[in-house]
């Protein structure tokens, strides 16, 4: 859900014209931020370098008219791989994230020289699955972060052995295989096309 804003937040966006790059973590990230600095900004800076964790928030950006960049597998690891991260003395980024985030990526890009901050654009509700009970054996199922995966978890009744998972990453699919679940298979992104090509081939595989 969307959160109120902090003070050091609004100062950060105040100044989102004195970043060299933002990056956004999820499309969760790009929903509830995009629209907060179109409102404050009439055009958006044309200096800026917009990057995406994977192909599923690169394309939520699209739909606001923003190309960014991407890393070819989605995720953290293969993020700072890319070119454009090489060279960051002096750099100032900004990263947008939900409550709570991984400190992996920060922690790097600012032992390679950048200055980095902060802007949490939303927070992460536990969910209750009202119907879960009456999801059938075999069913694949999808959970595209950790916190999902737990609320999944905790909300599915009966034997885990009894369903399918497939995740955007192998970092959701390390900890996934710690369950019981029949199958999980990683659909290395979190776009719409990625996790129903993986889903229909998991589905191809119970069959």
């Amino acid at each position: 859900e969307k959160r109120e804003a902090s003070k050091i937040e609004i100062n950060i966006v105040d100044r989102f014209e004195s970043f060299d790059k933002v990056v956004f973590v999820s499309k969760n990230a790009v929903r509830y931020f995009i629209p907060m600095i179109k409102e404050k900004l009439e055009f958006l800076p044309s200096s800026l370098k917009w990057v995406a964790i994977g192909r599923g928030t690169a394309d939520e950006l699209e739909k606001s008219n923003i190309l960014a960049e991407f890393p070819e597998r989605a995720g953290t690891e293969s993020l700072l791989e890319m070119e454009t991260f090489r060279d960051l003395k002096r750099n100032k980024i900004l990263i947008v994230r939900g409550q709570g985030g991984r400190e992996l990526l920060a922690k790097r890009l600012s032992e390679l020289g950048a200055e980095v901050s902060y802007l949490e654009a939303y927070r992460r509700k536990p969910v209750h699955y009202r119907n879960a009970k009456k999801i059938s054996a075999h069913t694949v199922l999808t959970s595209t972060s950790l916190e999902i995966l737990k609320s999944l978890i905790s909300n599915l009744s009966g034997s885990l052995e009894d369903y399918s998972l497939v995740v955007p990453s192998p970092r959701i699919a390390k900890k996934a295989e710690q369950f019981c679940f029949s199958k999980v298979l990683n659909s290395d992104g979190a776009s719409d096309q990625k996790l129903y090509s993986a889903i229909m081939s998991m589905r191809e595989s119970l069959t």
